[in-house]
């Protein structure tokens, strides 16, 4: 199907979409491949549309399975000529507008011409058949440009050797000219000459004519005399001189009549000369004046090539600035890209080490608290030892233990028995008791000493813990402000790339959680046109594509990025799909600057990037990279 220029929402609102549908066979067997188009007989009686419509079989060149359909179908020029046409319509007739919309004979309109794929598709493949040409056009230029460079300076030389050829000629035109006119000169003078002698011999042809004349009355007189005279011999022989004589003159006569005819020819072939000389003068002057203006041609010709032996000796320099200048640029991104990087990494660092520091801070502060319950259990532990020791004592020695040195020494009449008896029975209960700790005091404190630097270093370490967390918290404060933000620009520019990927319908995007940004995931719900909200894992394969894709884009739009490598994102998608695609790829490269690298084999991506790079292998083993500037040949196209 081959759809001219504008009628291409016109050609998809008459079909919606049909066009997709193949060619099916005729063979009735071969048929259960799908739905598509059977080509039928043209309809014995077709009823006309109505006065105003255009029949829109005339202007596509459609396949004959779409005839009957195309016979019933017909365009306007404007929306109110489909309005007032409308009623008008016979059953099977509907009419459409180059804006796509579509009035049916049975009350159907579609008012807004939507987005059609169908449409676009169409577009598209006249547009590539546009570039194709246009590329070929390029192409053939820049081999004219090539081959014009190339045979300049051949041109060049070949118009300096015509220009001396053309002097040459013309000095040597200049000299056969002097010639012939010194040969007209000369051949003037002969034809005087000429004149003269025939204007002597036409006196001397009068006079032989009177003396011819006077002969012939001589002899005239003599034969009259001779009939007077007695002798016949004498008669005779007058007669035979006189006959003579007459003879003499008439062949006088007649060679004098040859002369004249001889100069007459003569001079008839000196005249003829004289003309060819002077036509080889006029053809010889013409020739000077052509070579003058070959000269003057040659030498517009030789400005012209030396001009654009310039251009094109400045061209290279020129395009080796534009390369420098890019690869300065690229050079400036890719520092740019490397502080960036470093900055984000030293980030990184310095939260991991906060972390880290945070994390020990928190195993001091663990430690901490374990050696001061130990050093407080060990500590009560010495404290109701000392006052089991002092209970002890009071029930023993009946005093206070400061009171013990105060106690006077035994008396000699002391009973030693008894005292041993206490002795072994105080032993028997020192035993019972189990080891003592003499050195107690000393190592309590000790312990309350190192109580003392724990507890200020805990005092240390919950202040250092307490600007951890405030600056944590003032972190976590900053985070969400800044996560709210960017979560708020990412749902508007997630819904919005949504609505354009998919012609309509809403998406948005929710937390997932406590309600805590920083704790909360997050979950993705869409709407596609015709279909209730839902979630991303209820969509078909195309449908989550297409998700993805929008909210890639949208986190590139809310922070962007220098550079982007998609890896055939667009192999689930139809042509439609694709072209929506396309078009946020380029709008997204406009808006944000980032540079978009696309790994793809889909014919309309490729189609509308600014650069194609495709790796062949023509040897076994060695690859090759080739590339294909389609902006710089649509600039090419633009200038030519």
């Amino acid at each position: 199907l081959q759809v001219p220029e504008g009628f291409e929402a016109a050609t998809a609102a008459m079909f919606d979409g049909e066009l997709a549908a193949p060619l099916l066979p005729p063979d009735r067997d071969a048929r259960d491949l799908g739905s598509g188009w059977i080509e039928l007989p043209p309809l014995a009686d077709v009823a006309a549309l109505p006065s105003g419509a255009h029949p829109l079989a005339i202007e596509l060149d459609a396949p004959v399975a779409l005839a009957r359909r195309l016979g019933q179908a017909g365009w306007v020029e404007s929306e109110a000529a489909g309005w007032e046409l409308q009623p008008q319509l016979l059953p099977g007739q509907s009419l459409v507008d180059r804006d796509g919309r579509l009035w049916r004979w049975d009350g159907f309109t579609r008012l807004a011409p939507a987005v059609s794929a169908t449409a676009e598709q169409l577009r598209q493949r006249n547009r590539l058949a546009a570039l194709t040409g246009e590329i070929a056009h390029a192409s053939a230029t820049a081999d004219a440009v090539a081959a014009s460079a190339a045979g300049a300076r051949t041109a060049r030389e070949v118009a300096a050797a015509n220009e001396r050829g053309a002097a040459a000629a013309l000095r040597a035109s200049e000299d056969h000219l002097a010639a012939s006119r010194a040969a007209e000169a000369e051949l003037k003078q002969r034809g005087l000459a000429v004149d003269t002698r025939l204007g002597a011999l036409g006196d001397t042809i009068e006079k032989l004519g009177e003396e011819i004349h006077d002969t012939a009355a001589q002899l005239a007189e003599t034969e009259r005399a001779l009939t007077l005279l007695p002798a016949a011999d004498l008669a005779r022989t007058a007669l035979e001189t006189a006959r003579a004589e007459a003879a003499a003159a008439r062949r006088r006569e007649a060679e004098t009549r040859a002369a004249v005819d001889r100069l007459g020819h003569e001079d008839q072939a000196q005249r003829g000369r004289v003309a060819a000389i002077a036509a080889e003068e006029e053809s010889w002057r013409k020739r000077r004046e052509s070579a003058a203006v070959q000269l003057a041609i040659l030498d517009e010709r030789k400005n012209a090539l030396a001009a654009e032996i310039a251009e094109l000796a400045v061209r290279p320099a020129k395009i080796a600035a534009d390369t420098e200048a890019l690869a300065a640029t690229s050079a400036q991104a890719s520092r740019r890209m490397r502080d960036a990087g470093d900055a984000l990494a030293l980030g990184e660092t310095q939260l991991r080490e906060a972390a880290d520091k945070a994390r020990a801070a928190e195993q001091q502060l663990g430690h901490a608290r374990e050696l001061r319950a130990r050093l407080d259990a060990q500590r009560e532990a010495a404290v109701e030892a000392l006052a089991r020791l002092r209970e002890e004592i009071g029930e023993r020695l009946e005093r206070a233990p400061e009171g013990v040195e105060a106690i006077p020494d035994t008396d000699a009449d002391v009973d030693t028995a008894a005292l041993s008896a206490r002795l072994d029975r105080m032993l028997r209960e020192r035993e019972n008791i189990g080891p003592v700790n003499l050195i107690a005091e000393q190592e309590m404190t000790e312990v309350e000493t190192r109580l003392e630097g724990l507890q200020r270093e805990r005092e240390d370490l919950t202040a250092a813990i307490a600007r951890l967390r405030q600056g944590i918290s003032a972190l976590n404060q900053e985070g969400r402000r800044r996560l709210l933000a960017a979560f708020d620009r990412l749902n508007n520019h997630f819904g919005e790339l949504f609505e354009r990927l998919f012609g309509g319908g809403k998406a948005q995007l929710a937390w997932v959680g406590d309600g805590d940004p920083l704790d909360s995931g997050l979950d993705i719900m869409a709407s596609p046109p015709g279909k209730r909200l839902q979630h991303l894992s209820l969509l078909s394969g195309g449908e989550q594509a297409l998700t993805a894709i929008a909210l890639i884009f949208a986190v590139f739009l809310t922070n962007p990025a220098p550079i982007c490598v998609l890896d055939e994102v667009d192999a689930p998608l139809d042509d439609a799909n694709v072209d929506r695609f396309c078009r946020i790829v380029a709008e997204t490269a406009d808006a944000t600057g980032t540079r978009f690298l696309l790994v793809t084999h889909h014919r309309i991506t490729m189609a509308r990037m600014d650069r194609l790079y495709g790796v062949t292998m023509a040897e076994r083993g060695v690859s090759q990279l080739v590339s294909v500037d389609l902006a710089r040949a649509n600039e090419l196209r633009q200038t030519a």
